[in-house]
């Protein structure tokens, strides 16, 4: 059967790192049939939007997506990004992000095997930003904090609904339940922030018993950031109001290698959009010298997703053979030694799965 799969160049070293994660895909031998479309700043030179219509029917036609980094914009004052619409867009309220050491790959925390599973259609992702010295901002500064100059102040502003808490929750609990994960541990402030952190932690739970197969427990940040330091082999899922994921995600990443190692599913009721945890390195654009491996991981995700569970198994392996031998890496991954291009690591995957195709 052939997978309709909208395929998103994105910005930066996106389009390179995209190439290397459909060739790799490819290789498996799943029937894929890649309709590409634009967003990011492509996208908004070209239709005046960072996520054009024709992007968003196309999704919504697939139901899924394999994604490039786009160049990062954020709600509030500025240029909209791509990010955030095809959040809003299609409600994508759950945001995984899965990190494994792989043995032998030098600087890497090994018996590492996590999962951050980040709010993201709410909390601080909501976009309730106001610019300072706007009518609303002033409004808002008077009524809660009087003690700041209210023509001074620009408030964003954290919040939560009970229903979206219990939404994101239940995704999580059954993702994790569906990947067979052991547990689910909350990591949260509730104590300083009852009426949102708090909800979270009230809605995992809630739904717990719903799923008897996982352990949910929970832990204040504080404690999950040292257990994360001294035991990180002790965790499994965590799941995380938005506030908490960049600290969690660069403590995370560096146990495996780097955010260039880790991939991102976005989970929504209508779409699934896989893509990567690093932004589009404008800088390395054009070079070929950008580590691919997470986008490459990202199309791990998408085959899993697809049913395709045998070839995923086996592009995960080919990731895992051409990190550990680490012959063929690009400069970040192999730490100082003379790295690979991006097509050489994505030729090394590519001749790995062949060769595992080979011997079944």
């Amino acid at each position: 059967m052939s997978h309709r799969v909208v395929l998103i160049p994105g910005d930066g070293v996106g389009p390179e790192v995209v190439e290397a994660a459909r060739r790799a895909v490819d290789a498996t031998g799943a029937a894929i049939d890649w309709e590409v479309r634009q967003a990011g700043q492509a996208a908004r030179s070209q239709a005046g939007a960072p996520l054009p219509r024709e992007t968003v029917t196309a999704i919504r036609d697939a139901r899924v997506a394999l994604k490039g980094p786009t160049t990062a914009g954020g709600p509030g004052p500025g240029p909209a990004s791509a990010d955030n619409e095809l959040r809003h867009t299609f409600d994508l309220q759950l945001s995984v992000r899965p990190a494994r050491s792989i043995f032998g790959a030098a600087g890497v925390r090994l018996g590492v095997d996590l999962v951050l599973a980040c709010m993201t259609a709410e909390d601080l992702y909501a976009g309730a930003a106001l610019e300072a010295g706007s009518n609303q901002a002033r409004t808002l500064t008077e009524l809660v904090v009087g003690s700041l100059d209210p023509d001074d102040a620009g408030p964003s502003i954290k919040f939560m609904t009970r229903l979206g808490a219990e939404g994101v929750a239940r995704a999580a609990l059954a993702w994790a339940s569906a990947a067979r994960r052991r547990r689910v541990t909350v990591v949260h402030r509730a104590d300083e922030l009852p009426a949102t952190d708090g909800l979270l932690l009230q809605a995992a739970e809630g739904l717990a018993h719903e799923f008897p197969g996982l352990r949910v427990d929970e832990l204040s940040l504080n404690v999950a950031l040292e257990e994360l330091d001294l035991r990180p082999a002790g965790l499994d899922v965590l799941l995380v109001p938005t506030a908490h994921v960049a600290p969690l995600t660069e403590l995370i990443s560096s146990f495996v290698g780097g955010v260039g190692m880790m991939p991102r599913a976005n989970l929504g009721p209508e779409a699934v959009v896989f893509d990567t945890v690093h932004g589009s390195a404008q800088a390395h654009a054009g070079r070929g010298t950008v580590n691919p491996i997470a986008q490459v991981l990202a199309g791990v995700l998408l085959l899993r997703h697809l049913g395709e569970g045998e070839r995923a198994e086996r592009l995960e392996a080919s990731v895992e053979r051409t990190v550990a031998a680490g012959t063929t890496l690009t400069g970040d991954v192999a730490w100082g030694a003379s790295g690979a291009s991006t097509a050489e690591v994505a030729d090394a995957i590519v001749a790995g799965v062949r060769e595992s195709a080979g011997r079944t």
